[in-house]
């Protein structure tokens, strides 16, 4: 059984004139309150519902979300908290429509500063406090040699949790995702005669390679995705490219090394299944 999440510290956050709803819970992870950030960057109570709720059916944003028990105006009452690691990947998903860009322009230029900077705010107020709050000025040089270590030692954990890490990308990803490009919408494409348009065959192949997966003994293609996802977040990859390759299975599968050499086997295995029910087909006529 999973320990129950408690809240460990809890504080509210300036930013930007704003406050944030910051916690810190009993997994090491910090939270921010999801209504206040909502409100923050402008957007109506109607508007933060609808991406509170969206948010909450999102298969990969979800894994974030945690319900703590706050005190609010109505007495303590349960609300929506997400982690600050996938706080960047929830706004930018958050789409602000041209009618708000032109009626209430701070509204967008808001959640520039909130996608760029509310996670490092939230994190620097939890972690990065003076290091020197929590230690006794010391008496002695021997004491003072011993601050000076451990001073140093939590400077580098610091700097190793706010590491910002490159995704690694094995090989020209690009010449491959457009070598499988043109076998899906090219090749294949050309089996399936009641497909009427070419990238409608991407769901066909990604469905079939999903029970190929399976059938060979490897994760599902779902669960591969997310763990590639939660791997890029906690390398600190950036918003964009967790977006992208939460968002485009090719893309995902490009920048694996081993799920590319068995993607492009399936692609081989399928076409030559595919040959073969044609060739069956056409001696039946």
């Amino acid at each position: 059984m999973k320990n129950e999440l408690t809240i460990v510290e809890q504080k509210e956050v300036d930013f930007n004139g704003a406050e944030l709803m910051g916690i810190k819970a009993n997994d090491g992870n910090i939270y921010a309150g999801m209504k206040w950030i909502i409100k923050g960057i402008g957007f109506t109570d109607r508007k933060g519902r609808a991406e509170t709720t969206k948010a909450g059916k999102d298969e990969v944003i979800s894994q974030g979300i945690r319900n703590f028990g706050l005190p609010t105006k109505g007495g303590k009452q349960q609300v929506s908290c997400i982690n600050i690691e996938f706080l960047p990947l929830w706004l930018a998903k958050i789409s602000v429509t041209p009618t708000i860009k032109e009626e209430q322009p701070e509204v967008a230029e808001k959640m520039v500063e909130y996608q760029l900077k509310a996670k490092d705010v939230l994190a620097e107020a939890f972690i990065n406090n003076n290091p020197l709050n929590n230690h006794q000025i010391p008496e002695t040089r021997a004491e003072a040699l011993r601050l000076a270590a451990d001073l140093e030692e939590e400077r580098e954990k610091l700097e190793k949790e706010n590491r910002r890490i490159k995704p690694k990308v094995r090989g020209n990803k690009d010449q491959w995702k457009s070598k499988m490009r043109h076998q899906i919408e090219n090749v294949i494409y050309q089996y399936y005669s009641q497909i009427d348009n070419p990238y409608k065959t991407y769901n066909i192949v990604y469905a079939n390679f999903d029970n190929y997966l399976i059938e060979e003994g490897y994760q599902n293609l779902n669960t591969f995705r997310k763990d590639m996802i939660q791997e890029s977040l906690n390398e600190g990859c950036s918003v964009g490219y967790i977006t992208t390759i939460s968002e485009n299975v090719l893309e995902s599968l490009s920048v694996n090394q081993e799920m590319r050499e068995i993607f492009e086997d399936f692609i081989n295995d399928h076409k030559m299944e595919l040959d073969l029910k044609l060739d069956f087909e056409r001696e039946e006529m």
